[in-house]
C-alpha cells in the first residue's frame, strides 16, 4: 500500500491514544492499619499519649475549649505501587447532637504540618500551644479529600469514606513514607449546643484504616511513543520487579491474534523499546502483559 507523507503522523497519534487506552486497572487491595490518632483543641491543646479522635464542639470540656479537631497518621512504607482507589475506613465511636440532627457530616483533609510536629504534645507553655492552634487549623482548612454523613445508628460501626481523585493522588504521592490526614465536623451555626463525633476513645476501639487498590503487573501501560525511520520507540511503565512482561501487538484490534514485539524481565520500566514498523500499515496496536 503506497503511504502518503503524512501517514506517520496519523500512525503516531492513533498509536499513542490506543497506548493510553491499553493501561488496565486491575487492582491488589492493601489494607493500612492507622500507625496513630489524635485530636486538637482550638486552644492548641494535644497530648502525644492519648488515641482519643473526635471532631465537633463541646461548650463544656476540661480545658474550656470549644473545638475539636481529629487526626489520623498512616505508614505507606509498604506500599510500592501505583495506588488506584483509596478509602478511609473509620470506627464511629459516639454520635452527640443536642439539636438532635437527624445526620452529621465530616470532611477529611489535606494536612501539611510535618506528621513528627502533629503527633508531639503540645500544651506545656505558650509557645507550644500556639503551635498547636495552627496545627489545629491545619487540620481542617487544608483541601477536602472526602465527605461522609453518619447518622446515630452508626454509633458502634464502620464507616468507610472514599478519597476524591486529589486524595487518592495524595496518598500516592506519600508512597514509601507516611500520611496525615485531619478530620473536620461540618457543623451547625448554633454554637451554643454540643456537636461532635467521637471516632475513637481508647485503644481497643477501631479499626482505623486506608483501604488501598494498588495496581499489578498487568496495570502496565504504554507511553512516550514515536515513530522515526521505520522504528517505533516507547517506553512501558507500571511493571512489577522480575515479573516477565511482553508487548504484544496487532494490525487488527477485532482480531483475537496478537504477535509478541517485545520479551522481557521488568525492573520497574523498560524505556526506548525499538521494533520495525512495516510500511504496509496504516495503524499498528499495542497492549502489555504479565507471562
Amino acid at each position: 500500500m503506497k503511504r502518503s507523507g503524512c501517514r506517520p503522523l496519523i500512525l503516531v497519534a492513533t498509536m499513542a491514544v490506543v497506548a493510553a487506552l491499553g493501561a488496565r486497572r486491575a487492582s491488589a487491595q492493601k489494607v493500612i492499619d492507622a500507625l496513630d490518632t489524635g485530636y486538637y483543641s482550638d486552644g492548641g491543646w494535644h497530648f502525644a499519649s492519648t488515641v482519643t479522635t473526635a471532631a465537633g464542639r463541646d461548650p463544656n470540656p476540661p480545658f474550656g475549649y470549644q473545638y475539636y479537631r481529629g487526626f489520623l497518621v498512616f505508614d505507606l512504607s509498604n506500599v510500592t505501587h501505583t495506588v488506584t482507589s483509596a478509602i478511609l475506613r473509620t470506627y464511629i465511636q459516639a454520635y452527640t447532637s443536642a439539636i438532635s440532627e437527624a445526620s452529621q457530616t465530616f470532611t477529611v483533609c489535606d494536612v501539611t504540618n510535618p506528621i513528627s510536629v502533629i503527633r508531639a504534645s503540645h500544651y506545656a507553655d505558650e509557645e507550644e500551644l500556639q503551635e498547636g492552634y495552627r496545627i489545629f487549623l491545619d487540620l481542617g482548612e487544608g483541601a477536602e479529600f472526602g465527605t461522609r454523613s453518619v447518622t446515630p445508628a452508626d454509633r458502634g460501626h464502620t464507616v468507610d469514606t472514599e478519597l476524591t481523585a486529589q486524595g487518592l493522588a495524595a496518598v500516592d504521592a506519600a508512597r514509601g513514607g507516611q500520611i496525615a490526614l485531619g478530620l473536620r465536623l461540618n457543623m451547625s451555626d448554633v454554637i451554643i449546643y454540643q456537636q461532635w463525633i467521637r471516632f475513637r476513645n481508647v485503644a481497643g476501639d477501631g479499626p482505623y484504616q486506608l483501604v488501598l487498590g494498588e495496581a499489578t503487573a498487568s496495570d502496565a501501560g504504554i507511553s512516550g511513543f514515536s515513530l522515526k525511520q521505520g522504528q517505533a520507540t516507547m517506553s512501558v511503565t507500571g511493571l512489577t520487579a522480575a515479573a516477565t512482561q511482553e508487548v504484544l501487538w496487532t494490525s487488527n484490534l477485532a482480531s483475537t491474534n496478537w504477535s509478541r514485539a517485545f520479551e522481557f524481565v521488568a525492573a520497574t520500566s523498560q524505556t526506548n523499546l525499538e521494533w520495525a514498523v512495516s510500511n504496509s500499515w496504516e495503524r499498528v496496536f499495542f497492549r502489555v502483559r504479565s507471562k
